[in-house]
């Protein structure tokens, strides 16, 4: 009789749709450990099998899920590249088979880190120390730190002495900038990790021991000098740079703009007493150990890439093309991965779902539980509704085979099998793109962000300030995490808790009083001394975290998207399928704790902290699992700040 119930259920849907939710359902299921006490350990109980169900697979995350999916999806479109005889040479999809066969073929000499280094060398006629002949020395008066770190920013290397980025002008969003500061390094990498490193490059066991300890030496006095600079974001031309510092800020700009500056060239300067420092640190130290210091962090900077240390593995270089050539990869992937009709039915659900989203906070707004002035009220409101969401990182023009075939027309990778020369090529011809934004405004409505070289594929979306926009990469959207066909508690509880945490980012302190348009107003500048405001943080503090910002956004996204889809305004559907066996409002929370399975984090806490600060301030978690008074989720006092 249940057999029969359960084909009739499943009747009574489309069979697609049938199909999508069985999916998300399975695995749900299938990565549950229900030995654990959900009230207690909520991680554990929602996903404490998932490395079990995914042995062998090298993943422990549902991004991680996600990415490997989208990868052998990159594959099979570069393979079938290997068949087509392309007209024109020019095209992008003969430029991405390029780097991909090059990648796939190319001697592995030509993947060594020791090559790259005698590609990119630290000035003209100047090897790196560690090319010195047995026997010789290495001239370092010759080496000019400076000189060096500019010739490798060229490459987009983010290092921790200078690092710079494009950022948009507070009074004109249009307009932009580079941005100079300090990053201060959150976990200096341990003495035997840079020694090993150096001994991969045929430094002597001794030589490289000596080298590492002092490179953490100059890597923790930069991290101390960063920590104790406290002072506010300046705007300086670079001949007052230069006054400030004694740094040749000019010089440097010109190494990687590639072309000529003046003194009255405006700068964005993050934190201008660690710059002033600057020089004194780095004169402490040899040269040979500022160079070798430069020559470690690009090598992690190429490392940290996907698809490094490919070796020729195919699949590792999908992963690298999709990142090195990501527009013209989204190019490729959204046209010959989804059919027209199915990706314009993902992106209309994408767009309804950011409505649901943002309509539920727009009440929040008006209810005005802060007792804000009705100016204000309006001004963050008015935010919201300018708000827009873009999937994939093209510009919204009709002729997008254009823009990108435009993009690529000065990349020439020739036919030499040299991995290392490609790469670098990409890199320099993709760092020099996002440079020229300098020259030429952003145009509204058509905008292309490209901001920085990305190391990795995008897992999430991203929210742009300067058009109060946000940004949705094509991966996250795939079974069986997402169709257009699911039901709403699988799409609410994903994708929304996506789009209400980058909804979110724009309404921290930080970014308050920034407009509509990006641009900062006179509003709200203030609002950290709110006393509203300080309960809620001091509320959210009681348990520790890393970063309170990142916690208010873990506990508020939740909240939000849940109300979204059971609160008493909520419109969506709550019947219960009848081949769910699990109530909607636990499945909702099931499935929303995949998105922070296991312990990986990056700027803020692990993924079981955030996942326990969030269902803990959730009233709802508490009543639908059955907690008891005194369980560790269930507290008594439930944090919020909205």
């Amino acid at each position: 009789m249940e057999r029969l119930t359960r084909i009739v259920c499943l009747l009574s849907l489309l069979g697609l749709a049938a199909s999508s939710n069985e999916g998300a359902l399975s695995l749900i299921l299938q990565r549950m450990d229900r030995s654990a006490d959900p009230c207690e350990d909520f991680q554990k109980f929602s996903s404490g099998k998932f490395l079990e169900v995914h042995e062998g697979e090298n993943v422990y995350s549902l991004q991680n899920v996600a990415v490997q999916k989208y990868n052998e999806q990159l594959q099979e479109l570069f393979d079938d590249l290997k068949d087509t005889n392309f007209i024109d040479e020019s095209s992008v999809e003969e430029k991405v088979w390029q780097l991909y066969n090059t990648c796939s073929t190319a001697p592995k000499k030509t993947h060594s880190w020791k090559h790259y280094l005698q590609l990119v060398s630290p000035n003209l006629d100047l090897p790196w120390p560690q090319f010195t002949p047995r026997g010789g020395e290495w001239p370092q008066e010759r080496f000019q730190w400076l000189v060096t770190l500019a010739r490798l920013r060229r490459f987009g290397f983010k290092n921790f002495l200078i690092p710079m980025d494009l950022t948009t002008k507070s009074n004109d969003s249009s307009q932009l900038l580079i941005s100079l500061g300090s990053h201060p390094i959150k976990t200096i990498p341990e003495v035997s990790d840079t020694e090993e490193l150096l001994i991969s490059l045929k430094v002597s066991r001794e030589k490289a021991a000596l080298l590492a300890s002092n490179i953490t030496d100059l890597e923790s006095d930069l991290q101390k000098l960063a920590e104790e600079d406290n002072s506010l974001v300046q705007y300086m031309t670079t001949e007052e740079f230069e006054e400030r510092t004694s740094i040749s800020i000019g010089h440097y700009l010109e190494i990687v703009l590639g072309s000529s500056i003046d003194s009255g060239f405006e700068l964005e300067v993050l934190q201008i007493t660690y710059l002033e420092g600057l020089k004194n640190v780095i004169e402490k130290y040899d040269s040979e150990v500022v160079a070798t210091h430069l020559v470690v962090g690009f090598i992690r900077y190429l490392k940290s890439m996907d698809g490094s240390e490919s070796n020729g593995d195919p699949a590792m270089c999908a992963a690298a093309v999709g990142v090195l050539m990501q527009p013209a990869s989204e190019f490729l992937y959204k046209n010959l991965h989804f059919g027209e009709e199915e990706l314009q039915r993902n992106v209309e659900e994408v767009q309804r779902i950011f409505k649901i989203i943002s309509n539920t906070f727009m009440a929040r707004l008006a209810d005005n539980r802060l007792n804000l002035t009705s100016a204000e009220v309006q001004h963050l409101q008015e935010k919201l509704s300018a708000m827009t969401v873009r999937v994939g990182n093209l510009p919204n023009v009709e002729d997008q085979r254009s823009f990108v075939t435009n993009f690529y027309s000065d990349l020439n990778l020739n036919t030499n099998l040299d991995y290392a020369e490609a790469q670098l090529k990409v890199l320099e011809h993709l760092n020099r793109k996002i440079l020229e934004q300098l020259d030429r405004p952003i145009p509204r409505g058509k905008e292309f962000y490209l901001f920085h070289s990305q190391l990795n594929a995008a897992t999430e979306g991203t929210f742009y300030e300067t058009n109060n926009m946000i940004i949705l990469p094509y991966l996250i959207l795939q079974e069986p995490y997402f169709s257009p066909e699911m039901h709403d508690v699988f799409k609410l509880s994903y994708l929304g808790y996506l789009i209400a945490g980058e909804i979110l980012i724009y309404y921290d302190p930080y970014y308050l009083s920034f407009d509509s348009l990006g641009n900062n107003s006179t509003l709200l500048g203030n609002f950290e001394e709110h006393q509203g405001y300080i309960d809620g943080i001091s509320c959210l503090n009681r348990t520790e975290t890393r970063a309170i910002s990142y916690r208010v956004i873990d506990v508020l996204a939740l909240e939000l998207v849940y109300d979204s889809y059971f609160g008493k305004d909520s419109t969506l559907s709550k019947d219960q399928p009848c081949f769910f066996k699990v109530p909607l409002e636990q499945l909702f929370l099931l499935n929303f704790s995949q998105l922070l399975i296991g312990n990986y984090y990056g700027l803020g806490d692990p993924n079981d902290v955030s996942l326990h600060a969030s269902v803990s301030n959730l009233k709802a978690f508490g009543e639908t699992f059955s907690c008891p008074a005194n369980a560790t989720l269930n507290p008594p006092i439930r944090c919020t700040i909205w």
